[in-house]
């Protein structure tokens, strides 16, 4: 899909021969059919592909900003380059930090844990603690920044939730994310005669909930473990204190005013919490999974489908590395006569390289790259791919594991009524079912991490909106093929 954008940018930009704003290449663009586009917001996509390009290849790239959204040739030598400048508030925030070493010396551990003792004596040295800029900090993973998280309940012990960011467009089977913990970032000015042993994160933790929803005074906060997440590089670089509290007795959701990201704040009860298991963030689901609510075998799976028709339809089946795609495939193989068509051996076969089996898939991720990052590549892969459904001879049909848009949108060309099968789950479930594949040997949670953030997997989080069945796995598989088989009945599929 990427390299569709960037072509007919470069198209129109060599047939105008002069500098257009984004929404003018890409109407050109469309009126002139040098590319299609099924999206809703294709000048949004066409901003971030070049924006992408110019970023990642510099002086290298086809493309020059000369304005605001304004974009040109490179070669064009009568235009200069335009950098805005980067937006700073006046005070510069800066952020309370751990070194990544002090918490190797206490022991890295991935979740959430009670034993917060030894984390909070790191706090009382100061050679632990680094105070850095921000922006800086972001960029650093020789520390963790540190950060306060606040569930707050009432007296019923219902749990205050709000979601955050944006949400899924209406064509989506999501909502936006579900949280219960309140709090941000530990800064300087969190310090002061009172807090020095705790570094402010007390601190910060009343100040964040008084900020995010205002005038709501807190007087209990008691620290009841700490979270630690590698898994995901925004996780390797924050450390959480989590606290909890009770609200005032006259709370009400609609009295107190919120931040503006703040939406939807409600009270739910821990039995509304996991019926939305697979809405919440995933911090917000470690707490509720092993400190609120440590109850074996919640029912944590889930599917959604569109009202379309899925028989006799090819189904391709997508998500993040470790999500579980793998064994439902596998499980529709073995119980409902499912062909199986795999991605992965279609990239091995055209590049002509050994599968990675239970080895590190570095290399093959990194040669996957290559052969998606050409149109030629893009095509071959989308080709072979047709080929083999036109062969199998079941009505079953699955395709495991497209990474990449644009080979997706190509075979949907082709194939107007594949579907898409979206699945997702916890982060801490997708590493064990990464090392269970990789036995006997064992696989780093930063081998996990680089593997799921390699550039070949950043198209990934596209499908989710895109998908016709989204399926989350939270929980046992055999929870999990329950409802797959029930979903299965019900399309007539088996």
């Amino acid at each position: 899909m990427s390299q569709q954008f960037l072509n007919a940018a470069d198209r129109v930009l060599q047939l105008v021969s002069r500098p257009l704003k984004v929404r003018d290449i890409v109407q050109k663009a469309l009126d002139d059919k040098l590319m299609t586009s099924s999206g809703k917001t294709p000048v949004n996509t066409m901003r971030a592909r070049l924006a992408e390009h110019i970023r990642n290849f510099g002086e290298h790239s086809n493309f020059i900003r000369v304005e605001p959204n304004k974009i040109a040739l490179r070669k064009w030598a009568e235009y200069r380059e335009f950098k805005a400048k980067p937006f700073e508030k006046e005070t510069k925030e800066e952020l309370v930090c751990i070194t990544q070493t002090a918490l190797d010396n206490a022991g890295r551990f991935f979740g959430f844990s009670s034993n917060f003792s030894k984390y909070t004596a790191l706090l009382e040295d100061p050679t632990n603690l680094r105070i850095i800029d921000k922006l800086e900090a972001k960029k650093r993973f020789d520390i963790k920044q540190l950060v306060s998280y606040v569930v707050l309940k009432d007296k019923s012990n219902r749990i205050l939730s709000y979601r955050r960011g944006n949400f899924g467009n209406k064509e989506s089977l999501l909502k936006g994310v579900l949280c219960i913990g309140f709090g941000g970032h530990v800064n300087r000015d969190d310090i002061d005669l009172f807090s020095i042993e705790n570094a402010g994160v007390t601190n910060s933790a009343y100040r964040e909930i008084f900020e995010e929803i205002k005038k709501l005074r807190i007087d209990d906060l008691h620290l009841v473990g700490v979270i630690n997440d590698d898994s995901s590089p925004l996780g390797l670089n924050h450390f959480a204190f989590v606290y909890e509290a009770y609200l005032p007795d006259d709370f009400h959701e609609d009295i107190y005013s919120k931040e503006l990201s703040i939406n939807q704040v409600k009270l739910l009860s821990k039995d509304e919490l996991w019926e939305m298991f697979h809405e919440l963030e995933f911090w917000s689901q470690i707490l509720l999974k092993h400190h609120i609510d440590k109850t074996q075998n919640r029912k944590a799976s889930f599917i959604k489908s569109k009202r379309k028709s899925f028989l006799n339809n090819p189904l391709v089946i997508n998500g993040e590395i470790g999500c579980g795609k793998t064994e439902v495939s596998n499980f529709l193989q073995q119980n409902f006569g499912a062909s199986i068509i795999s991605t992965r051996a279609c990239v091995s076969e055209i590049l002509k390289i050994k599968d990675f089996g239970i080895n590190n898939r570095a290399h093959f991720q990194k040669m996957a790259m290559s052969l998606v990052s050409t149109e030629s590549g893009i095509q071959s892969l989308a080709n072979l791919i047709c080929d083999k459904i036109e062969q199998q001879k079941t009505d079953f049909i699955i395709i495991d594991g497209i990474r990449n848009i644009e080979t997706f949108s190509i075979i949907k060309d082709k194939i107007p009524s594949i579907n898409l099968m979206y699945i997702e789950n916890p982060r801490d479930v997708a590493y064990n079912f990464y090392s269970d594949r990789s036995k006997p040997r064992k696989v780093s949670i930063d081998e996990f991490r680089a593997a799921r953030h390699h550039p070949v997997e950043k198209e990934i989080l596209l499908f989710k909106d895109m998908a016709d069945v989204y399926v989350y796995n939270g929980e046992p598989l055999k929870y999990l093929y329950k409802i797959l088989n029930d979903w299965l009945s019900k399309y007539n599929m088996v």
